[in-house]
């Protein structure tokens, strides 16, 4: 899990489209949450709640998100390496 409680992450995969509920970022709609909660839904998928900070919330899986700097920029490292950023 690469995730922990109170990491600040952006929504990048688009696979649950995009609104203000999911902030996809890029869209006019792009914003930085919280990491809540997570739960493990299978041996090695989980469930990861996001709080964002435009007051809505969700759940996600790992792919669906990355970690952001302090700054809410995302980090350019992780994403490379989820190659999830448009």
């Amino acid at each position: 899990m690469k995730f922990g409680n109170g990491d600040r992450v952006m929504y990048v995969s688009g696979s649950h489209g995009t609104s203000t509920n999911n902030p996809l970022a890029g869209s006019y709609c792009e914003c930085v949450g919280v990491v809540t909660s997570i739960s493990q839904f299978r041996d090695t998928l989980f469930t990861i709640h996001v709080e964002w900070d435009n007051g809505t919330g969700n759940t996600y899986n790992e792919s669906d998100l990355v970690l952001v700097a302090d700054g809410g920029e995302i980090n350019p490292n992780i994403a490379f390496r989820s190659n999830k950023v448009r």
